[in-house]
Parts: structure tokens; sequence; C-alpha cells
């Protein structure tokens, strides 16, 4: 994936994840201005190649490498050009192109990082077989917002195309406030993406469990194309309502955006025997109680008589011990992803009479073992459970359980369930 995604346009709340360019059109209108003809388009021919004017597009703001300059004045105008002689040749064998505003030569852009320029300006100097065509692009800086006047010229000889005079279109910023595009996105070739303010994490494919997670949490606009991870640049591009994150080799429509601003995630009730759907789990609850010790066994082996006999494994979730009993909340988890994930990765606290707060843990088990990884379509029994003291078990008049997780189980199991992306109580008693 050419080093996978190797700058990506993230930040953190306050940020904005920017498209390589916005897209100008092509010409509006025309109008005389000396030296020559003027026309609404521009058609150069030489018995050594042609060059036909294309369309504009704005640069993006990670083209100054060191923000030395600005986006928003800074315009690459593209050519097709195509190669009539027998050998290859780049397109700066044939053509130099000039723009001028207010009868002045305008500059070209300096100080950028070619690895954020369109591709159109790489394409200047890769060379073309005979016929062969290839859009090409220079940087120009604007001086304001008045009309641009464009010339080519035959490179080593005295030729010039006509004038082409374009209105350009402003500026628009295309920027993203992160609160807007941090969330979820599916891709091509069963790949998915995982963007937080603090962490991004690219999974391959469901035959795959190798990804990209990068803790760092950026703070300032400098930081927006830093060589942070070895990632292809992506752009993005909303169409009809929904943000994508596109390059040339991939595609992620986001799926999921998660909660904005400071009320969290919401809370959503669930009920004993209730499945709870998700984008890549079922869960089914279907008992709550307590007991002095929570074993779970499972017993193996041959029909009565064989050799071998049977095994019985068990599993103490809580162990007995003197004065203090187990609560629990049991059912059953099923993997509906194309991964493998930990439930266990789940945040839990169960809340006795309204009031009080004890923290949970979470086990998943199959067969009287325990499960650090759930297999695509594959179920396991998962419990929800903590500890207290016996003599207060029969003061317990409601008992709420409330667990949360994020996307594929990928976060921690320890600290409040309210942080996490899927937030649900259930009211066992």
């Amino acid at each position: 994936m050419k080093g996978i995604i190797r700058k990506l346009l993230l930040a953190a709340a306050s940020l904005s994840l920017i498209a390589c360019g916005s897209s100008g059109g092509s010409s509006a209108g025309a109008s005389s201005s000396g030296g020559g003809s003027s026309s609404d388009t521009l058609h150069f021919e030489l018995k050594t190649g042609i060059l036909d004017y294309a369309d504009y597009e704005y640069v993006g703001k990670g083209f100054y490498a060191g923000g030395s300059g600005d986006p928003e004045k800074t315009v690459c105008f593209n050519f097709n050009y195509t190669n009539l002689d027998s050998d290859p040749k780049s397109y700066y064998q044939d053509f130099w192109v000039n723009a001028y505003q207010n009868g002045t030569e305008l500059d070209t852009a300096s100080g950028y990082s070619y690895s954020n320029a369109p591709e159109t300006v790489e394409n200047t100097s890769k060379t073309v077989l005979q016929n062969g065509t290839i859009k090409v692009g220079v940087v120009y800086v604007l001086q304001d917002d008045s009309p641009v006047t464009i010339i080519a010229k035959h490179n080593g000889g005295s030729e010039k195309s006509n004038q082409l005079i374009l209105t350009l279109e402003p500026y628009q910023d295309n920027s993203f406030d992160m609160n807007r595009i941090y969330g979820y996105w599916e891709g091509k070739d069963d790949t998915s993406l995982t963007i937080t303010s603090s962490k991004v994490t690219l999974k391959y494919s469901k035959s795959s469990s190798t990804y990209r997670d990068n803790p760092n949490l950026w703070t300032d606009a400098s930081n927006l194309h830093p060589d942070v991870s070895e990632i292809d640049p992506l752009r993005i591009e909303e169409k009809d309502g929904t943000l994508h994150l596109i390059n040339e080799t991939y595609d992620f429509t986001q799926t999921e955006n998660w909660p904005e601003g400071e009320g969290g995630t919401e809370l959503k009730t669930a009920e004993l025997g209730e499945t709870i759907t998700t984008e890549f789990a079922e869960l089914s609850f279907t008992e709550s109680g307590h007991k002095p010790e929570l074993k779970y066994s499972n017993t193996t082996g041959g029909s009565e008589g064989s050799y071998g006999g049977h095994i019985t494994f068990s599993l103490i979730v809580g162990r007995e011990t003197p004065g203090k009993e187990h609560l629990y909340l049991e059912g059953t988890i099923k993997n509906t992803s194309s991964q493998d994930y930990d439930p266990e990765d789940m945040k839990v606290k169960a809340v006795i009479n309204g009031t009080t707060e004890l923290e949970g843990d979470v086990t998943a088990l199959s067969g009287g073992k325990s499960l650090s990884s759930l297999n695509p379509m594959n179920s396991a029994t998962i419990v929800l459970h903590t500890e207290m003291d016996s003599s207060l078990v029969n003061d317990i008049s409601s008992l709420e359980w409330y667990f949360g997780f994020d996307r594929n189980f990928s976060g921690s199991s320890k600290g409040d369930p309210s942080e996490s992306r899927y937030y649900y109580v259930i009211k066992a008693k």
C-alpha cells in the first residue's frame, strides 16, 4: 500500500482533515489582452508535440513543506500533453507555460513538497512514448482575484500559443472539523479504518490481523502533513452527505460517525433476553444473580465404556471467598465481523440501589475454557461480574449493569463505560 497511508490528514478535536486540492473548472470567458489572439481554450500544436488546456485546481494545505506559502493563492493549471516524436520525452522538452495577472508575469510556487502536490505536477518530468498523452500541471502564485492570462511557448523555439484568459472561482476551504469526520470507515477488499482524535488503526483484510496504530495527538495546523507514519495520502470527499477517504488504491466510506460534543456516547437501554445487534457483534444477556462462586464447567470424552473416560474442564470466574458474594450477568456473544477480536475488552460497572457503583470484570468462555480471541461467526458465553460483601446482598433493591465497548472491541477493559462508542444498560433487578 506504498507503505500504507503515508500522511493521514487527521488532527485532534480542533484540527482538519484536508483534501489534496479543490478542483476548479475550465475557462470562464475570454477577453482581448494585447500581444495575440485570445480564446476560451488553449490548443498549441507543434511538429513535435501538442498541448491542450484541461482545468485548474487550488493546492491543498499540505502543499507548502514549511507552511511558508498561501494555498488560497496557489493554483495548478493542468494541460494534456501529447508527444508526436518517435523518441520518448517529457512535456518540458516541448513546452513552457507562463501565467500573468494585471499585465505582470506570476511567480511559480517554490518551497513546496512534491509528495503533497497534485499528481499532474510530478507528471511534468515523466516521459511518454510517441502519440502518448499525459496530464501535466504547472503551479503559480496569484496576485489577487483578477483574470489570469496563460500563454504556452515552444521550449527552444519562438512559437507561442493564443492567449487563454481565465476567471477563477474563489478558493474553497475543503477542511472538515475533527468532530465531524472521526468515526469508522469500511473500504474495498474487506478493509476497515478506525479514526478517533488520538488513534488511527488500519485493518487490511479479514485474512490478516496486521494494523497500524498511531497514538500521537496532533495539536496544531503545522502537524497536518508531517511524515508521522508510512501512509499514502488520503483525500476527503463528500458525496450525498457521506464522507469518503480516497486515494488511488482505497475508497473508505464512512459507516459510523461517532458522537460529537460534550454529550458523550448515547446510553441505550436493553432488556434481559433482548439481542443487542451491532455491525460486528450480537449480544444477549439472559441471566442475572449472585453466587458464592462463579464456576463454569464442560465435560468431554468418549462414550460410556470407551478408553480415556470423561474429563471435566472447570473455569473459576469468581472464586469462593469467605464474606464475599459474586454478582453476575450472563449471556452469549456472537462475532458477526470478518476478523478475530477479544470480547473481554469491555468496560463494566454495576450500580446498586441507584447509588453504589462497583467496577466489573468480563470473562468470555467456551467449553469450560477462557477465550482471549473470538473467531468470526463463532459464539461464546460472556459473563459480567463483580464482588461485594455477602451481608449486603439482601439489601439490593435495584441492580443495573452498565457496559460499553469500542468497534470490534478495540478498546480497553478498564475505565468508565460511558467513554465507549457503544454504551448500554440492563436493569437486572
